[in-house]
């Protein structure tokens, strides 16, 4: 084994968590002038629920999904859900089919137009 340096920069990880406490586009969000489907856990600990609902609120034209068994990766601790809420939200809003399926593939998936 290598014995090899650790890239990571504490005083770079403190100054990315200070700014994110502060960074915020909440008035901004009414400008979201597309479709959004915001989904969110509602164990996540990084964006709260209550983060989720505020956004869904602000933003024009969209849909809410808060998945009841997650934390903060949705994909991974509700796959199935994910893919198929995100891919009944395309289908509805932009009228594509979905083609995946969540049995064969994890991640992966693709869609394709009538």
């Amino acid at each position: 084994m290598r014995n090899k340096k650790s890239n990571f920069n504490l005083k770079a990880a403190n100054e990315g968590a200070t700014f994110l406490k502060t960074f915020d586009l909440v008035d901004q969000l009414h400008q979201i002038s597309c479709p959004e489907l915001v989904a969110g856990g509602r164990h996540d600990w990084i964006t709260h629920v209550e983060a989720s609902i505020l956004m869904a609120q602000k933003i024009p034209d969209s849909e809410l999904v808060i998945f009841e068994k997650s934390c903060h990766y949705l994909f991974i601790d509700e796959n199935r859900e994910f893919i198929s809420r995100i891919s009944s939200f395309i289908n509805k809003r932009f009228g594509l089919q979905k083609i995946v399926n969540t049995e064969d593939s994890k991640y992966e998936g693709s869609i394709s137009r009538h």
